[in-house]
């Protein structure tokens, strides 16, 4: 077997087993959603969707150094600074010798909502990946779901992800429109 391709499976193994919709028509713009769903750990009353992504999930912002958080326009501080050190984390312990698409690990991100919720994936520079979603626990960002597949739409649900971050889930075998 290609040891490439075996040290590809096992980093996704290893992610699998770690991470366990409504948006603007232009990437990067704030929007307010019509119906604002209680974040799962935040009081705020108020908050923005910041979609990078377009409909079909082309896009997103790439963060592949430190520096590439400026791109992340309008999103909090405290998300910036989560996503780097995950990003700078992730980059410690690749494989340096797996680089067959990119010469480092990436994060993408796609849709930011500031209450606390956010979606993207990582790309692994030996050419898998996986989707990423992100939330606000005890005040604190945390990778909370991830995978190849769309998660459950009761997990989304367990952590209160809104519509305006999720809109597939799994529900049984099948791929379903996401409802809080």
């Amino acid at each position: 077997m290609n040891p490439n391709l075996v040290k590809s499976l096992a980093a996704l193994s290893m992610v699998s087993a770690f991470v366990a919709g409504c948006g603007s028509d232009s990437p990067g713009k704030p929007e307010t959603p019509a119906s604002a769903s209680t974040p799962a750990s935040s009081a705020q009353a108020e908050h923005n969707v910041i979609r990078f992504a377009d409909d079909e999930d082309d896009g997103g912002v790439v963060l592949e150094d430190e520096g590439d958080a400026a791109k992340l326009v309008g999103v909090p501080d405290d998300f910036k600074a989560f996503i780097v050190a995950a990003l700078l984390k992730q980059q410690a312990e690749e494989d340096p010798t797996m680089t067959d698409c990119h010469p480092k690990d990436q994060y993408i991100v796609d849709v930011i909502d500031t209450a606390g919720y956010a979606a993207g994936g990582i790309e692994f520079a030996a050419c898998t990946g996986a989707q990423l979603y992100w939330a606000k626990v005890d005040g604190q960002w945390r990778e909370v779901l991830g995978g190849q597949v769309y998660p459950t739409c009761e997990a989304f649900r367990q952590y209160g992800f809104p519509v305006s971050v999720v809109d597939k889930c799994t529900r049984g075998d099948k791929v379903a429109t996401y409802a809080p």
